[in-house]
């Protein structure tokens, strides 16, 4: 289904833009999409090479990496290319297949952070049943489930149910919440609300247990772990904190459409860099807030970029010695 563009404001904005808009919003959105491709990759590329990182463990978090790199290399070019030229030159079946892949991409990365929350307060409360969940076969399985699951709940507009069309504010192929209000209801409270529920529920449980442990003044070995354990959660918290604090706009545009409000372009699109600035920002933090990414992330660039001179240094003395020979 494609927009009438005659009715849409946006589109006549997004077609009869300055110059200097032109640019400003293209250079943003690359800069996005720079940044978090080359994040990602060294990401992948130290959880590959990091024996610490690379575990059972962390084949959850390596999934958030994996879908923020293909929503980068998929969807982002052509936004990039919309806000370029002006306009959708795809065609209807291209933008419902990125269409597809965006509302997949996002449906995986926020069931995944939800379990990611849940397996950090198991660890941290009860250390026994997360070992219990949170095996290697287990973990699998629920990568799987997350993936079908994610199929599924992005599947029905491709039959009907909701449609996916070009939404010009937006610079995208996007679902548009307006044609089915059912679908908006169902996918914002079962497929978003429900996550974002458990995820706060999560944080705000092992923001209580971080500072009841600074009260303690002498740790036990086990309160000790546990305490190892907080710290490295509050990074993978600080992570969903951030993926919330951006995802708010696109989850008021999606309500805002579907009461039929159109909203200027510029705020539109703020959804949209919205939905990708976390892809950017998420190996930031890891790099930041993460000893093991910032070893391996050193230590990579140490072996790209030279930055010692190779070679042992020769004292003054030796090199007397070696020109009177």
């Amino acid at each position: 289904m494609y927009v009438n563009l005659s009715e849409w404001k946006a589109a006549r904005d997004l077609q009869q833009r300055p110059s200097y808009l032109v640019v400003v919003e293209t250079i943003a959105l690359g800069l996005i999409f720079v940044t978090s491709t080359t994040g990602n990759i060294l990401s992948c590329v130290i959880m590959y090479r990091s024996p610490r990182l690379r575990t059972w463990h962390n084949l959850l978090l390596l999934n958030v990496i994996f879908v923020d790199l293909l929503a980068t290399i998929l969807c982002v070019p052509f936004a990039f290319v919309v806000l370029l030229t002006g306009k959708w030159s795809g065609g209807e079946s291209l933008c419902s297949a990125v269409a597809y892949m965006s509302c997949l991409l996002l449906i995986v990365s926020i069931i995944t952070l939800a379990t990611i929350s849940i397996s950090r307060y198991y660890l941290i409360t009860d250390l026994l049943k997360y070992m219990t969940i949170f095996k290697k076969k287990n973990i699998a399985w629920m990568l799987l489930a997350i993936w079908v699951y994610a199929i599924l709940c992005a599947f029905p507009p491709l039959v009907g149910w909701g449609d996916f069309i070009f939404l010009p504010g937006n610079a995208m192929c996007f679902m548009y919440f307006g044609s089915s209000l059912s679908y908006a209801a169902v996918f914002t409270l079962l497929v978003i609300g429900l996550p974002v529920a458990i995820i706060i529920a999560c944080f705000v449980r092992v923001r209580q247990i971080s500072k009841a442990s600074k009260r303690i003044k002498f740790l036990s070995p086990v309160t000790s772990i546990a305490s190892e354990e907080i710290d490295s959660a509050k990074t993978l918290f600080s992570v969903v904190v951030i993926v919330l604090l951006c995802w708010f706009p696109v989850c008021l545009l999606f309500l805002l459409t579907t009461l039929g409000v159109e909203l200027p372009r510029q705020v539109s699109l703020i959804s949209t860099y919205s939905v990708f600035l976390p892809c950017a920002l998420k190996p930031l933090i890891y790099f930041y807030m993460k000893k093991q990414f910032r070893a391996g992330l050193v230590d990579l660039l140490n072996k790209l970029v030279p930055f010692r001179r190779r070679g042992k240094r020769v004292s003054p003395m030796s090199r007397m010695k070696n020109n009177l020979k």
